[in-house]
């Protein structure tokens, strides 16, 4: 792979993880503007450490070190305006927020995978469903079925969803 489809996929993978790095940073530093600025930074040292990441391994864990860095960095220069945590408690709080930064995400590519799972009826009928401006009545009115028909076979299928995406969060240690 070149130096610069390398570049593209490292932007592409920073650009992937913003919103839960900053939430993180958010956790880490209790203040939108520190967060903020910590992620700003965050990204400037990813980019510049870039080469050092190995492709093909866990880039949100890796970048999650990078802003903790960052973060209790920031929160020594600014002690007056952040609140003044030991290195050992921002270690811990650090470790907690990156699982539960990750845990809406996990849960998200277990419902996609749960949903490639379906038939293909059950999972037009997911899809019609929950189109825009959808109702179940107007469904049931489509496919020519009582309402208490629809509402059972949804039922079942958000069961079968529900499990799905439990049994795959037990295997993979994610707390739900």
């Amino acid at each position: 792979m070149s130096s610069e489809q390398d570049d593209e996929q490292i932007v592409q993978l920073i650009g992937s993880c913003q919103r839960s790095l900053l939430m993180y940073l958010l956790g880490l530093l209790g203040s939108q503007d520190l967060a903020e600025e910590a992620l700003q930074n965050t990204n400037l040292v990813v980019w510049r450490k870039r080469r050092e990441y190995r492709l093909n391994t866990k880039f949100f864990a890796w970048a999650c070190r990078i802003a903790h860095l960052e973060a209790c960095d920031l929160r020594r220069r600014r002690s007056r305006k952040v609140p003044v945590f030991s290195d050992v408690f921002m270690g811990e709080l650090s470790a907690e927020l990156e699982a539960a930064v990750q845990t809406p995400n996990r849960v998200e590519a277990f419902l996609k995978e749960c949903l490639d799972l379906l038939d293909r009826r059950d999972r037009d009928l997911l899809d019609q469903r929950y189109a825009d401006g959808a109702t179940t009545q107007s469904v049931a009115n489509a496919l020519r079925q009582s309402t208490r028909t629809v509402y059972r076979d949804l039922e079942r299928i958000h069961e079968r969803l529900f499990d799905c995406i439990s049994k795959k969060a037990k295997e993979d240690g994610v707390a739900l």
